[in-house]
């Protein structure tokens, strides 16, 4: 049986080599090839879900009192200093402690994550530390980093202050200043929002034409505009240190890693032309609402009693994460629309899908349910686990792929009657093509039962067997399988048949509407007008160089 690709799936590419890791789903464990992308030891791939941890103490909290001389020379501060310790992997605070006695407490760290420790005093100041917990030992990423040689992080130097601040918070926001563009032109007073799972910023363009704003490091933001007219094709974007190539700061796209360095902006309709679908590594999750990349998505079997409202009722409970596979993090998209679809085990009948709230609270969902899949919509990826209850004892009737059910209508979506309808052999030529036996009624439905006579070894095409009246540009590959001597639909388009109606959109013969004019870009047409709209005569026009 041929395989053919299906249209609109990303492909993922494999740079160096795969691992095999184990990964948790309701009701399914699994073993699921990972793509390596690079070979950097610490951002090899990691257990997202980790909870062993080790136990790190022993850092010293010291004060740089001589940095002219190598090594520097420090004295301990005995004041109590607040330091947050920032889950890069995860993208969430684990801890917020105090040094005492000049040293940091003992903390419970994840295997294998990395980190970012921050430290937040008025009088004292510090280059944050970036640390990976490499075989149990915190090391410091950004040091030894040309032959991976990563020291490990015994002390936190700190630097005095000149001028005590009353927020030393801020310091870890990073000014972003982005040219914003449609095309070649800058556009300016575009208003934005920035959303990330902790805070939403908003920004405008300004009089400059430049998105600034503070954003904070490593957090990721959602970029959105408000516009009747424009929008942006939405992208994660953070801001990564880049310290270890004696580089600084910059603004990142969360789902490639590559640098943004302007916004551009399309028209509305268009914010959504290039997204893409993405599959999880398991098979079991389908999403689309995004452009994603280079992003994974990956799922996570949780505890039912994690949910407290659904007593005596049969559900699971999941995480479905997004990954960046660069840095193996952890994508928290806080807005959107995300459409997903979700695989269920044994043809289970679905009643209800929630996503369980920061106060682990049930918030019910749409959706919509086609045999073992149910698809329905978030406005965040990464942030709440989702929920799935099924009805009681109840199952999906069991899908009859010996049938197959076609909708034709025409561009406006009304049905077209009359319509013969044929499987047309891609191997074996026209004698092997299998007409339908009826046409398309008033509804423009037409059905076909599969016989015992389909070459199960063929791929064909769903097509009009008469094209005088109309034509259709759809091309439905239909691929049969055998069973038990059985003939049945084995896939669509490359996909599982699933028992699902196939639509197909004719147009009449020479009845579509006409073709835009050739565009004559040798000529260019103005019109000018006065503040009331009325034209004005006599002036004169240039174009004016601006080099």
């Amino acid at each position: 049986m041929k395989k053919h690709k299906s249209l609109g799936k990303k492909i993922l590419s494999v740079v160096v080599a795969s691992v095999v890791m184990t990964i948790g789903i309701p009701g399914l464990t699994m073993a699921a090839e990972i793509p390596t992308y690079h070979d950097i030891p610490a951002y090899q791939q990691k257990n997202l879900y980790e909870t062993s941890t080790v136990k790190v103490s022993g850092i010293t909290v010291e004060e740089v009192v001589n940095a002219t001389v190598s090594p520097v020379i420090t004295k301990s501060i005995t004041k109590s200093i607040k330091f947050v310790v920032f889950n890069s992997t995860t993208q969430q605070v684990e801890h917020t402690v105090y040094s005492e006695d000049g040293e940091l407490p003992e903390m419970e760290l994840k295997k294998n994550h990395n980190y970012i420790i921050f430290a937040e005093d008025s009088q004292y100041r510090m280059q944050n530390a970036y640390i990976w917990i490499k075989e149990g030992i915190p090391v410091d990423i950004k040091k030894g980093a040309a032959g991976y040689d990563y020291p490990e992080v015994k002390s936190l130097h700190l630097y005095k202050r000149d001028v005590e601040v009353s927020k030393p918070e801020d310091e870890r926001r990073v000014l972003t200043n982005l040219p914003v563009l449609y095309g070649t032109g800058t556009m300016y007073n575009i208003k934005f929002k920035l959303v990330s799972d902790v805070e939403t910023i908003e920004a405008t363009s300004g009089s400059e034409g430049k998105l600034r704003a503070n954003l904070l490091e490593d957090i990721i933001y959602m970029v959105t505009v408000d516009n009747d007219t424009y929008d942006v094709a939405s992208f994660p974007i953070t801001v990564k240190d880049k310290s270890e190539y004696g580089a600084g700061k910059y603004t990142y796209n969360h789902s490639s890693c590559a640098r943004v360095d302007n916004i551009h902006l399309v028209k509305k309709a268009d914010a959504h032309k290039e997204d893409t679908i993405v599959t999880s590594i398991s098979g079991k999750t389908e999403i689309t609402g995004l452009n994603f990349r280079d992003y994974l998505v990956m799922e996570q079997g949780l505890e039912k009693n994690l949910v407290t409202e659904l007593s005596g009722k049969d559900y699971d409970v999941m995480n479905i994460s997004v990954i960046n596979p660069h840095r193996w993090e952890i994508a928290k998209l806080a807005t959107g629309v995300f459409k997903v679809t979700e695989s269920i085990a044994d043809n289970k009948k679905v009643a209800n899908v929630y996503y369980l709230d920061k106060d682990n609270k049930l918030q019910k969902m749409d959706f919509t349910q086609d045999g073992a899949k149910v698809t329905f919509s978030m406005n965040t990826l990464s942030m709440y686990p989702v929920v799935i209850e099924y009805g009681n004892g109840e199952s999906v009737p069991a899908v009859d792929k010996t049938r197959l059910n076609v909708k034709v209508v025409d561009e406006k979506g009304s049905p077209v009657s009359g319509l013969g309808l044929c499987f047309k052999s891609t191997n074996y030529g026209e004698y092997a093509d299998i007409d339908f036996d009826a046409v398309t009624d008033a509804e423009g439905k037409v059905s076909y039962e599969c016989s015992d006579n389909e070459f199960n070894d063929d791929v064909y095409e769903l097509v009009l067997k008469d094209t005088s009246k109309y034509t259709c540009d759809e091309i439905k590959q239909v691929v049969f399988g055998m069973e038990n001597w059985k003939t049945f639909i084995s896939t669509i388009d490359d996909e599982e048949y699933t028992g699902e109606e196939i639509v197909l959109t004719v147009k009449s013969v020479g009845g579509s509407e006409p073709e835009e004019p050739e565009v004559d870009k040798a000529k260019l047409n103005v019109k000018v007008v006065d503040e009331k709209g009325g034209p004005v005569s006599g002036l004169g026009l240039c174009f004016k160089s601006t080099n």
